[in-house]
């Protein structure tokens, strides 16, 4: 049976989860907030579910936000950078 969205009989089979993303957009300089926020998320629902995060921002993140941000988390998290426009 193909999938509803885009005719694909593979991703037919693979579960919801793997089209569910929770996208954050912060700055480096909002990393406890985006903890405290994640911290949250996980306990009442991600936790469960371990949706991937995508989190996006203006600028490079720093390493020193990647890394906590990765321990707070369930999921997988995705990195990346809104285009300036």
């Amino acid at each position: 049976m193909p999938c509803r969205l885009c005719t694909s009989t593979i991703c037919a089979t693979l579960p919801l989860a793997h089209f569910i993303s929770l996208a954050i957009l912060v700055r480096n300089s909002e990393l406890h907030g985006l903890r405290a926020t994640a911290r949250q998320l996980e306990d009442q629902f991600n936790k469960r579910h371990h949706y991937t995060y995508v989190i996006l921002n203006n600028e490079p993140f720093t390493d020193e936000f990647k890394l906590p941000t990765e321990w707070a988390t369930s999921g997988n998290c995705h990195f990346d950078l809104v285009p300036y426009e």
